[in-house]
Protein backbone atom coordinates (compact mmCIF):
# COMPACT_ATOMS: atom_id res chain seq x y z
CA UNK A 1 0.00 0.00 0.00
CA UNK A 2 1.37 2.88 -1.09
CA UNK A 3 1.20 6.24 1.53
CA UNK A 4 -1.61 8.00 -0.60
CA UNK A 5 -3.63 4.68 -0.42
CA UNK A 6 -4.20 5.45 3.46
CA UNK A 7 -6.34 8.54 2.71
CA UNK A 8 -8.56 6.43 0.24
CA UNK A 9 -10.86 4.76 2.62
CA UNK A 10 -11.80 8.25 4.50
CA UNK A 11 -12.14 10.26 0.99
CA UNK A 12 -14.57 7.47 -0.16
CA UNK A 13 -16.20 7.38 3.08
CA UNK A 14 -16.94 11.41 2.86
CA UNK A 15 -18.09 10.71 -0.43
CA UNK A 16 -20.47 8.04 0.49
CA UNK A 17 -22.02 9.98 3.09
CA UNK A 18 -22.64 12.95 0.58
CA UNK A 19 -20.51 15.24 2.30
CA UNK A 20 -21.11 18.26 0.20
CA UNK A 21 -24.56 17.68 0.10
CA UNK A 22 -25.89 16.36 3.32
CA UNK A 23 -23.10 18.14 5.90
CA UNK A 24 -21.46 20.61 4.26
CA UNK A 25 -20.91 23.80 6.56
CA UNK A 26 -24.36 22.99 8.33
CA UNK A 27 -23.99 19.50 9.97
CA UNK A 28 -21.38 17.94 12.28
CA UNK A 29 -20.10 13.80 10.46
CA UNK A 30 -19.02 11.52 13.01
CA UNK A 31 -16.86 9.40 11.15
CA UNK A 32 -15.42 6.07 13.67
CA UNK A 33 -12.38 4.60 13.10
CA UNK A 34 -11.64 6.10 9.50
CA UNK A 35 -8.27 7.81 10.45
CA UNK A 36 -6.94 4.65 12.16
CA UNK A 37 -4.17 4.53 9.09
CA UNK A 38 -3.54 8.00 8.69
CA UNK A 39 -3.14 8.18 13.01
CA UNK A 40 0.23 5.96 11.97
CA UNK A 41 1.57 8.74 9.88
CA UNK A 42 0.73 11.50 12.64
CA UNK A 43 2.76 12.56 15.54
CA UNK A 44 3.15 10.27 19.08
CA UNK A 45 2.77 11.34 22.55
CA UNK A 46 6.32 10.54 22.43
CA UNK A 47 7.11 12.95 19.56
CA UNK A 48 5.22 15.51 21.36
CA UNK A 49 6.85 15.34 24.69
CA UNK A 50 10.43 15.36 23.02
CA UNK A 51 9.29 18.16 21.19
CA UNK A 52 8.90 20.15 24.50
CA UNK A 53 11.46 18.83 25.99
CA UNK A 54 13.36 20.83 22.77
CA UNK A 55 15.02 17.11 21.43
CA UNK A 56 14.04 17.83 18.33
CA UNK A 57 13.54 21.70 18.04
CA UNK A 58 14.41 22.32 13.58
CA UNK A 59 16.46 24.73 12.80
CA UNK A 60 15.24 27.96 14.35
CA UNK A 61 16.42 28.90 17.52
CA UNK A 62 12.10 29.26 18.94
CA UNK A 63 8.79 27.36 18.19
CA UNK A 64 5.51 29.68 19.25
CA UNK A 65 3.15 27.53 21.04
CA UNK A 66 -0.60 28.55 21.60
CA UNK A 67 -2.50 27.69 24.94
CA UNK A 68 -5.85 27.82 26.44
CA UNK A 69 -6.27 27.40 30.09
CA UNK A 70 -9.13 25.19 31.21
CA UNK A 71 -12.48 27.25 31.64
CA UNK A 72 -10.78 30.54 30.34
CA UNK A 73 -12.18 32.89 28.08
CA UNK A 74 -10.33 32.03 24.48
CA UNK A 75 -7.78 34.64 25.75
CA UNK A 76 -4.67 33.53 23.64
CA UNK A 77 -1.76 33.04 25.48
CA UNK A 78 1.70 32.91 23.39
CA UNK A 79 5.23 31.77 24.45
CA UNK A 80 8.19 30.97 22.80
CA UNK A 81 10.83 27.56 23.36
CA UNK A 82 13.63 28.23 23.68
CA UNK A 83 16.52 25.49 22.86
CA UNK A 84 18.14 26.17 26.10
CA UNK A 85 14.57 26.10 28.11
CA UNK A 86 14.90 23.07 30.45
CA UNK A 87 11.27 22.00 29.32
CA UNK A 88 7.66 23.53 28.61
CA UNK A 89 5.24 23.35 31.55
CA UNK A 90 2.07 24.11 30.87
CA UNK A 91 -1.31 22.46 32.74
CA UNK A 92 -3.90 23.24 29.91
CA UNK A 93 -4.06 22.53 26.05
CA UNK A 94 -1.22 23.11 23.73
CA UNK A 95 -1.89 24.15 20.36
CA UNK A 96 0.78 23.85 17.83
CA UNK A 97 -0.26 25.16 14.39
CA UNK A 98 1.36 24.52 10.98
CA UNK A 99 2.39 21.08 12.70
CA UNK A 100 3.69 20.17 9.44
CA UNK A 101 6.53 22.62 9.47
CA UNK A 102 8.31 20.45 12.74
CA UNK A 103 6.69 16.85 11.94
CA UNK A 104 7.57 16.64 8.10
CA UNK A 105 5.45 13.58 7.85
CA UNK A 106 2.34 15.58 7.53
CA UNK A 107 3.52 17.28 4.67
CA UNK A 108 1.47 14.41 2.53
CA UNK A 109 -1.53 14.61 4.93
CA UNK A 110 -1.80 18.47 3.86
CA UNK A 111 -1.43 18.14 0.74
CA UNK A 112 -4.04 15.21 -0.17
CA UNK A 113 -6.40 17.56 1.99
CA UNK A 114 -5.75 20.39 -0.40
CA UNK A 115 -6.64 18.44 -3.18
CA UNK A 116 -9.71 17.00 -1.60
CA UNK A 117 -11.24 20.09 -0.18
CA UNK A 118 -8.96 22.23 -2.95
CA UNK A 119 -8.72 25.27 -0.52
CA UNK A 120 -5.73 25.81 1.66
CA UNK A 121 -5.44 23.53 4.53
CA UNK A 122 -3.85 24.44 8.74
CA UNK A 123 -3.08 21.69 10.54
CA UNK A 124 -3.01 22.40 14.39
CA UNK A 125 -1.54 19.37 17.22
CA UNK A 126 -3.46 19.81 20.32
CA UNK A 127 -1.79 18.34 22.83
CA UNK A 128 -3.10 18.30 26.73
CA UNK A 129 -0.54 16.89 29.56
CA UNK A 130 -3.62 17.16 32.34
CA UNK A 131 -6.75 19.51 32.34
CA UNK A 132 -7.65 21.00 29.34
CA UNK A 133 -10.56 21.42 27.18
CA UNK A 134 -12.09 24.30 25.19
CA UNK A 135 -15.37 26.10 26.38
CA UNK A 136 -18.41 26.29 23.93
CA UNK A 137 -17.02 28.74 21.18
CA UNK A 138 -17.26 29.30 17.44
CA UNK A 139 -14.68 28.85 14.47
CA UNK A 140 -14.61 30.68 11.18
CA UNK A 141 -13.06 26.99 8.88
CA UNK A 142 -14.42 24.11 8.57
CA UNK A 143 -12.10 21.14 9.92
CA UNK A 144 -11.54 17.39 10.15
CA UNK A 145 -10.71 16.52 13.11
CA UNK A 146 -7.84 13.30 13.56
CA UNK A 147 -8.15 11.75 17.74
CA UNK A 148 -4.40 10.37 18.08
CA UNK A 149 -4.57 9.30 21.18
CA UNK A 150 -6.79 9.29 24.54
CA UNK A 151 -10.10 9.75 24.71
CA UNK A 152 -12.00 13.50 24.14
CA UNK A 153 -15.88 14.16 24.25
CA UNK A 154 -16.72 17.18 21.50
CA UNK A 155 -20.13 18.51 22.70
CA UNK A 156 -21.42 19.65 18.89
CA UNK A 157 -24.50 21.38 17.52
CA UNK A 158 -25.28 21.59 14.20
CA UNK A 159 -25.19 25.47 12.19
CA UNK A 160 -28.41 26.66 12.01
CA UNK A 161 -29.62 29.23 9.29
CA UNK A 162 -30.60 31.40 11.48
CA UNK A 163 -27.08 31.73 13.40
CA UNK A 164 -24.68 34.86 13.19
CA UNK A 165 -21.99 34.31 11.11
CA UNK A 166 -18.70 35.02 12.98
CA UNK A 167 -15.38 36.16 11.89
CA UNK A 168 -12.82 34.12 14.00
CA UNK A 169 -13.13 32.35 17.04
CA UNK A 170 -16.43 33.67 19.15
CA UNK A 171 -17.54 32.47 22.64
CA UNK A 172 -20.79 31.16 21.87
CA UNK A 173 -23.82 29.15 24.44
CA UNK A 174 -24.87 25.85 23.42
CA UNK A 175 -28.54 25.17 23.14
CA UNK A 176 -30.64 22.21 24.10
CA UNK A 177 -30.06 21.14 20.25
CA UNK A 178 -26.59 20.01 21.43
CA UNK A 179 -25.02 16.11 21.60
CA UNK A 180 -22.54 14.83 22.64
CA UNK A 181 -20.10 12.52 21.12
CA UNK A 182 -16.37 10.83 22.09
CA UNK A 183 -13.61 10.32 19.94
CA UNK A 184 -11.67 7.64 20.39
CA UNK A 185 -7.75 6.91 18.54
CA UNK A 186 -8.71 6.80 14.99
CA UNK A 187 -12.21 8.55 15.15
CA UNK A 188 -12.51 11.11 12.84
CA UNK A 189 -15.36 14.11 13.03
CA UNK A 190 -16.19 16.91 10.60
CA UNK A 191 -17.24 20.53 12.09
CA UNK A 192 -18.83 22.60 9.84
CA UNK A 193 -17.48 26.37 10.09
CA UNK A 194 -19.34 28.51 12.50
CA UNK A 195 -21.00 25.28 14.74
CA UNK A 196 -20.71 25.81 18.27
CA UNK A 197 -18.53 23.19 19.90
CA UNK A 198 -16.74 22.60 23.37
CA UNK A 199 -14.18 19.51 24.52
CA UNK A 200 -12.96 17.67 27.30
CA UNK A 201 -10.31 15.93 27.75
CA UNK A 202 -11.39 12.51 29.15
CA UNK A 203 -8.02 10.97 30.06
CA UNK A 204 -4.41 12.12 29.44
CA UNK A 205 -1.99 12.90 28.00
CA UNK A 206 -4.40 13.40 25.22
CA UNK A 207 -3.62 14.10 21.62
CA UNK A 208 -5.51 15.13 18.04
CA UNK A 209 -5.20 16.82 14.87
CA UNK A 210 -7.45 19.53 13.52
CA UNK A 211 -7.43 20.36 9.67
CA UNK A 212 -8.70 23.54 9.10
CA UNK A 213 -10.05 23.99 5.76
CA UNK A 214 -9.04 28.09 4.97
CA UNK A 215 -12.90 29.43 4.63
CA UNK A 216 -12.95 32.20 1.87
CA UNK A 217 -15.64 34.58 2.57
CA UNK A 218 -17.71 36.75 -0.04
CA UNK A 219 -15.89 39.85 1.38
CA UNK A 220 -12.81 38.37 1.01
CA UNK A 221 -13.14 37.62 -2.60
CA UNK A 222 -14.50 41.15 -3.34
CA UNK A 223 -11.98 42.71 -1.28
CA UNK A 224 -9.64 40.95 -3.73
CA UNK A 225 -11.61 41.78 -6.76
CA UNK A 226 -11.62 45.42 -5.91
CA UNK A 227 -7.64 45.47 -5.42
CA UNK A 228 -6.88 44.34 -9.20
CA UNK A 229 -9.95 46.82 -10.84
CA UNK A 230 -8.94 49.47 -9.30
CA UNK A 231 -4.80 49.16 -9.22
CA UNK A 232 -4.95 51.57 -12.23
CA UNK A 233 -6.61 53.67 -11.48
CA UNK A 234 -5.05 56.78 -9.80
CA UNK A 235 -7.76 58.32 -7.15
CA UNK A 236 -7.13 55.31 -5.52
CA UNK A 237 -3.57 54.81 -5.65
CA UNK A 238 -3.60 58.28 -3.77
CA UNK A 239 -0.96 58.20 -0.31
CA UNK A 240 -2.81 58.13 2.35
CA UNK A 241 -2.16 61.55 5.02
CA UNK A 242 0.05 60.05 7.77
CA UNK A 243 -0.29 62.91 10.08
CA UNK A 244 -3.57 65.10 10.63
CA UNK A 245 -1.87 68.23 9.67
CA UNK A 246 -0.65 66.69 6.66
CA UNK A 247 -1.02 69.84 4.08
CA UNK A 248 -2.75 67.53 1.20
CA UNK A 249 -5.28 65.90 3.71
CA UNK A 250 -8.17 67.99 2.27
CA UNK A 251 -7.53 67.57 -1.06
CA UNK A 252 -6.73 63.99 -0.69
CA UNK A 253 -10.33 63.36 1.19
CA UNK A 254 -11.84 65.07 -1.94
CA UNK A 255 -10.19 62.91 -4.27
CA UNK A 256 -11.09 60.11 -2.45
CA UNK A 257 -15.20 61.04 -1.97
CA UNK A 258 -15.26 61.57 -5.33
CA UNK A 259 -13.77 58.49 -6.64
CA UNK A 260 -16.52 56.83 -3.60
CA UNK A 261 -19.58 57.56 -5.61
CA UNK A 262 -18.18 56.45 -8.79
CA UNK A 263 -17.65 52.87 -6.89
CA UNK A 264 -20.98 51.25 -6.99
CA UNK A 265 -20.55 51.08 -11.08
CA UNK A 266 -17.18 49.50 -10.30
CA UNK A 267 -18.86 46.66 -8.11
CA UNK A 268 -19.18 43.30 -10.27
CA UNK A 269 -21.83 40.90 -10.16
CA UNK A 270 -21.70 37.41 -8.26
CA UNK A 271 -21.07 35.72 -11.57
CA UNK A 272 -18.08 37.83 -11.96
CA UNK A 273 -17.01 37.47 -8.68
CA UNK A 274 -17.14 33.80 -9.06
CA UNK A 275 -15.14 34.06 -12.50
CA UNK A 276 -12.48 36.24 -10.74
CA UNK A 277 -12.28 34.03 -8.00
CA UNK A 278 -11.50 30.64 -10.05
CA UNK A 279 -8.80 32.27 -12.51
Amino acid sequence: MSDKDIFEDLFVELQNKSLWEKYWRFKYLYLPQFGDQIVEILPTISDMEALLKNEIIPGEETIRFIGFEKNNDLEIKEWLIHRSSPGFNFSGTINLPQAETVFPSMVLLASELEAFFQGSINLQIFFAMEEGGLPPHTDLNDSLIFQIAGKKRWIIEDFDEQSDLKDGNAGAQLSPKARSVVLEPGDVLYKPSNAIHSTEHLDFPNLALTASIQTTTARDVLLAYLKVSLAGDPKWMERWPLVSDDPRREEIIEIISEASKELSQKLPSGEELEKSWRT
